[in-house]
């Protein structure tokens, strides 16, 4: 055989050990594992290492005020403060009437104080009331309650109060002994922090600790909440979505309509549908109950918030930081989530893409005592003039620790609220003067 007809039959074989190969690549069928589409979607429209929260967890207390014997004071513990809610909220409510200008007393009188205004539907479902009297209840927004507490009467009244319309509405507690159930707190002065009221230009007061506040600075480690999710969750079809930046470090996704922006070394968030739709306000039940489930949609609740303001006229609702059972206020909103409605759908929604993890190096701070605080106002009646203050509260400051963007520092401080929350900047000059107005 001539080396020619060698090389034509290893030329033949070889395309025809080609030929059957390709055939065996077109025909061979892998055998894959089905994936979960479910699972899929879950995880990439939920914050893994979030939760959801009921009504009853975003509406809480920021104090509960006890008034006997022409004293205010509360309790020393949280945890007790806590439990002490729970069980009020246990109490069997009925008879509801609404009164314009209707008066009331406060001694003898345990007083639920509300960091905001909120209507009375939704107050009622985290309290003992029947379906039926909820369906009966009027429109009311309210900041406080006031639990009469007398033991001489087989029932106590209960009012609900509006301090900026100073309206209220009243219902009982029947064949119910509220004295004995909080008899315990009254007679025990070791378990008591007395309180002071400030109630200058106020329809309602507002309540100080009388004395020094201690409270623990700590340093939170954090971990970051991959912005992808929200692109899930925000964006009607992520597959559109393109990424973006700026000459200052930030990024931005948009589908060419909605927007969202991640700036502050990637700790903050900002959604914007600016899609033009017909603007029609929500009653503040609707917003609360649809902001709640919207954020328990994607277990956006990545720590523990309340909420802290509401205004009906813009859409718009807050949810602020609680450690420690005090707010957490900061310069760049970290602390904060917030959502602004439209036509039934989110217009804005801002919010840290940070999550706290357990802190360490702890250490006490003691702050000023709430009459320091009241004398220090006096003498600072220029910068903070007493016809703007609306609410004064020991908070926590966060802050940056160093240059690093995953620590955070939570330092307890006093706060003022004029038209917005800011730390009270305490000017000791000032301080020592004296003499009041």
């Amino acid at each position: 055989m001539t080396w020619e007809n060698v090389k034509s039959v290893l030329l033949t074989t070889l395309v025809g050990t080609s030929l059957l190969l390709t055939l065996a690549i077109w025909n061979y069928q892998p055998q894959y594992d089905v994936l979960d589409k479910e699972n899929i979607i879950n995880d990439a429209t939920k914050i893994r290492s979030g939760s959801k929260e009921s009504v009853k967890s975003i509406i809480e207390p920021k104090h509960i005020i006890f008034h006997q014997n022409n004293r205010i004071f509360s309790l020393d513990k949280l945890s007790e403060e806590n439990e002490l809610y729970k069980e009020i909220r246990t109490w069997p409510l009925t008879d509801f009437q609404y009164r314009a200008k209707g008066t009331y007393e406060r001694d003898s009188t345990i007083e639920i104080v509300l960091p905001t205004p909120v209507p009375i539907q939704t107050l009622a479902n985290t309290f003992t009331v029947k379906e039926k009297e909820k369906e009966d209840l009027p429109e009311l927004s309210v900041d406080r309650v006031l639990i009469q507490m007398s033991h001489r009467q087989s029932s106590s009244l209960v009012h609900f109060v509006s301090s900026e319309n100073e309206e209220n509405i009243k219902a009982e507690i029947q064949n119910f002994d509220v004295y004995s159930n909080v008899e315990d707190y009254l007679v025990n002065p070791y378990g008591q922090v007395n309180y002071v009221a400030y109630e200058k230009n106020r329809k309602s007061p507002i309540y100080l600790p009388e004395g020094q506040v201690t409270l623990p600075m700590n340093t939170y480690p954090t971990r970051s909440i991959n912005p992808n999710t929200f692109i899930n969750v925000l964006f009607s079809n992520p597959n559109l979505v393109r990424p973006n930046s700026s000459n200052i470090g930030e990024e931005y996704y948009s589908d060419g309509t909605t927007r969202l922006r991640i700036y502050e070394n990637e700790t903050m968030m900002e959604f914007i549908n600016p899609a033009e739709t017909e603007y029609t306000l929500m009653d503040r039940s609707s917003l609360i109950r649809q902001s709640l489930e919207f954020v328990n949609d994607h277990n956006g609740w990545t720590d523990h918030y309340n909420i802290y303001h509401l205004s009906q006229n813009q859409n718009y609702i807050r949810y602020r930081l609680i450690k420690e059972g005090y707010p957490v206020f900061d310069d760049e909103n970290r602390s904060l989530i917030e959502q602004t409605w439209k036509n039934q759908e989110i217009f804005e929604y801002q919010r840290a893409l940070i999550q706290l993890q357990p802190p360490f190096g702890s250490q006490e701070i003691t702050l000023r005592s709430g009459n320091d605080v009241l004398a220090y106002l006096e003498e600072a009646w220029k910068k903070y003039p007493p016809y703007l203050i609306k609410d004064i509260s020991v908070g926590y400051e966060m802050k940056r620790t160093g240059s690093s963007a995953e620590v955070f520092t939570l330092q307890p401080s006093w706060f003022i609220k004029l038209n917005d929350w800011q730390k009270i900047e305490f000017d000791e000059g000032l301080m020592n003067q004296g003499g009041g107005r």
